[in-house]
C-alpha cells in the first residue's frame, strides 16, 4: 500500500510541474521527438507500447522493451506529410530482469526552394532531423518496471544547425488486476546548441496511461488509453485497440483527441514465423496528404 501512495503522489507532482511550466508555443524545435516511429503503434492512434512486439516501441516509452517476447531487429519507412518521409530502425535486447536497445529516426523534409530578399529563386535546400537512442530498461519484482533513453540530436535547416542531448524517463507498475497497466513517461529533458544565434527549446512531453489486455486461447484483445501534455500543445487523448486472430493477423484502429492533423488510425500486422510485417494508414485533415507507415521486423 506503501508503494501505491508513493506512485500515485510521484504522478501527480509530475502532472502539476508540467503545468506549470512557461507556455512558449512557436519557439520549441526537434519536433521529431514526438513523431511516432513504429506503424503498429501509430495503427493504436500512438498507443500500445506493451502489446505491440517491435524494436521501436521503447521510444515511445523507455520501460516498453521490458515487455518485448524475444531479440528484435526493425525497420520502418514512413512516408509523411507532402515530401516528407522518415526513416527509422531499432534493436531491441530482452534479457527479462533487464533490456537494451538502439534506434534512430532520421526525418527528411524533402527539398524546399531558396529565395532571395525580392523573392527571386536562386536555389533548393533539404532541411532534416536525426534522433540517435540508447537505452536502458530495468524490472524491480514482478510488477516494476523503469527505464531510461538516452538521445542524441541534430537538426539542420539550410546552413544552419543545432545539435542537442535529451533523456526520456518512462515507468510502468502492473496493477494487481490482471493485465492491466499503468505506465507514465516523462520525455525530451535536455538542452540543443543555438541555430542562427536562436535558442531551441525541445517539447518536454508528459504522458500517462493505462493498458489492458484480454487473452483467450482464440483471440488476444488490447486496449490502450492515454493522456499527454507538451509544452507547446494543450492537454490531449489517445485511444487504441488491437486484435491479434488466426495466431498470424493483427487488426488496430486508434482515435486522437484533441490532434489538429489526424483524429482516426488503422493499421494491420502479419506476423509469420520469425518476421512481422505491420502497416498504418493515418487520414490527415486540413487538406493534408494521407500517411502511409510500413515496417519490417525479425525475432530472434
Amino acid at each position: 500500500m506503501n508503494k501505491i501512495k508513493i506512485i500515485l503522489i510521484v504522478l501527480v507532482t509530475l502532472v502539476a510541474s508540467l503545468n506549470a511550466l512557461p507556455e512558449k508555443a512557436g519557439e520549441y524545435g526537434f519536433q521529431v521527438l514526438n513523431i511516432s516511429s513504429s506503424p503498429a503503434m501509430s495503427g493504436m492512434g500512438d498507443t500500445g507500447a506493451f502489446s505491440t512486439d517491435d524494436a521501436l516501441n521503447f521510444m515511445s516509452n523507455p520501460a516498453a522493451g521490458l515487455f518485448n517476447k524475444s531479440r528484435i531487429i526493425t525497420v520502418s519507412q514512413n512516408f509523411w506529410i507532402a515530401d516528407t518521409d522518415l526513416i527509422a530502425g531499432g534493436y531491441s535486447i530482452n534479457k527479462r530482469k533487464y533490456h537494451w536497445g538502439y534506434a534512430f529516426k532520421h526525418l527528411n523534409y524533402g527539398t524546399l526552394d531558396q529565395r532571395d530578399e525580392a523573392g527571386q529563386l536562386i536555389g533548393e535546400y533539404s532541411p532534416l532531423d536525426f534522433v540517435g537512442t540508447i537505452n536502458y530498461a530495468y524490472r524491480f519484482g514482478a510488477t516494476h518496471f523503469i527505464g531510461i533513453n538516452a538521445n542524441l540530436l541534430y537538426e539542420k535547416i539550410h546552413t544552419a544547425s543545432s545539435v542537442g542531448l535529451s533523456t526520456d524517463l518512462g515507468y510502468v507498475w502492473n496493477t494487481p488486476l490482471k493485465d492491466l497497466k499503468l505506465y507514465t513517461a516523462l520525455k525530451n529533458l535536455g538542452t540543443t546548441s543555438k541555430m542562427d544565434k536562436e535558442n531551441i527549446d525541445l517539447p518536454i512531453t508528459y504522458e500517462i496511461g493505462l493498458a489492458k489486455e484480454f487473452i483467450s486461447r482464440y483471440y488476444d484483445l488490447a486496449f490502450d488509453v492515454q493522456a499527454h501534455k507538451a509544452q507547446d500543445t494543450d492537454f490531449a487523448y489517445n485511444f487504441g485497440v488491437q486484435l491479434k486472430t488466426f495466431e498470424i493477423l493483427y487488426l488496430r484502429s486508434g482515435y486522437k483527441e484533441n490532434n489538429d492533423s489526424n483524429e482516426f488510425s488503422y493499421g494491420v500486422g502479419i506476423d509469420f514465423d520469425s518476421f512481422n510485417v505491420d502497416y498504418a494508414y493515418l487520414p490527415m485533415t486540413n487538406g493534408f496528404d494521407n500517411v502511409h507507415k510500413i515496417s519490417l521486423s525479425y525475432k530472434f
